[in-house]
């Protein structure tokens, strides 16, 4: 059993899947790690490429077998259940890691901090053009621990700088299958019982923004349905206990999904007629709930 299994699932990243690999085999730590790969039926040359590293690299890479197409989920959850690490690194095939000491800082933290549950870090993301811009999340940009209050209001991390611990008690519900962001639901499940969550203030790895992407080839407003389901389904299983925030995660969601929908002459006159909104939302977030709370009360959803 390794000390780290690292969580991949690809379809159709054949231009993108060999960095990938490759930013997981240029790990340098002490700790032992295998790199899971759910490559999902696709019709591309990406299950070649993911063969090659393979057969080249046998104790490093396991390549999970598929003969049809699972769907981002369900590969997902059967890519998780092949990974018996003692932790749990994340990384999708368009994406990649760019600090080859990643591994080794993260799982050095969470050894020596038995009270935390995931450690995490800061993104670049690379958009359409070929341009890498360095992205922290964080409201509050001396804030390094979050709990799963922070995390509700502020999705502030990037999938692909995510290590957690792999505990073996843990179970994904039924309705996992179901929901449309698997990473934020699976963050919020691991925290829900005050588990902790350490931010590493460096740049540890990049999300890629292309025209493949599931976000860019679905509509705004069915991803918003999607995530207001998910953060219903959330407040079921965690029995209502974050019940305040998850309501007003849907509104700082709504507030800037509108916002983005409406052309710049538009927008002052939003922000304007919103103005108690707009700056709770620049700035109170997430480390000021009470004042949220207050001002965004009257926002509808």
């Amino acid at each position: 059993m390794p000390d780290i299994s690292i969580c991949m699932i690809t379809y159709n990243h054949e231009l993108f899947i060999e960095q990938a690999i490759n930013s997981i085999l240029s790990q340098k730590t002490k700790y032992s790690f295998q790199l899971v790969i759910g490559e999902d039926c696709g019709t591309d040359a990406t299950r070649s490429i993911c063969e090659r590293f393979a057969e080249k690299y046998p104790d490093k890479i396991k390549l999970l077998p598929s003969q049809k197409n699972y769907g981002v989920v369900p590969n997902f959850i059967r890519t998780l259940d092949a990974c018996d690490g003692r932790y749990i690194a994340l990384c999708e095939g368009d994406d990649y890691w760019i600090d080859n000491d990643k591994l080794q800082a993260q799982v050095d933290f969470l050894e020596t901090h038995s009270d935390y549950i995931l450690c995490a870090g800061r993104s670049q993301y690379l958009n359409y053009s070929g341009e890498i811009t360095s992205i922290d999340e964080r409201a509050d940009k001396t804030k390094v621990d979050f709990s799963i209050k922070d995390y509700l209001l502020k999705m502030c991390f990037e999938t692909a700088s995510i290590v957690y611990r792999n505990n073996k008690d843990f179970k994904l519900p039924d309705s996992y299958k179901n929901v449309f962001s698997a990473d934020q639901f699976l963050v919020l499940l691991l925290t829900m019982n005050n588990g902790k969550i350490r931010y590493l203030d460096k740049d540890i790895s990049v999300y890629r923004y292309h025209a493949g992407g599931i976000t860019k080839k679905t509509d705004p407003k069915i991803i918003l349905d999607k995530l207001f389901s998910m953060l219903d389904e959330f407040d079921k299983i965690s029995e209502f206990k974050y019940h305040q925030f998850i309501l007003l995660r849907k509104k700082f969601t709504l507030f800037g999904w509108n916002y983005k929908s409406l052309n710049y002459p538009k927008r002052l006159l939003f922000l304007f007629s919103n103005l108690k909104t707009a700056f709770v939302y620049r700035k109170f977030i997430p480390f000021n709930y009470k004042i949220a709370l207050r001002y965004l009360a009257p926002f509808k959803i």
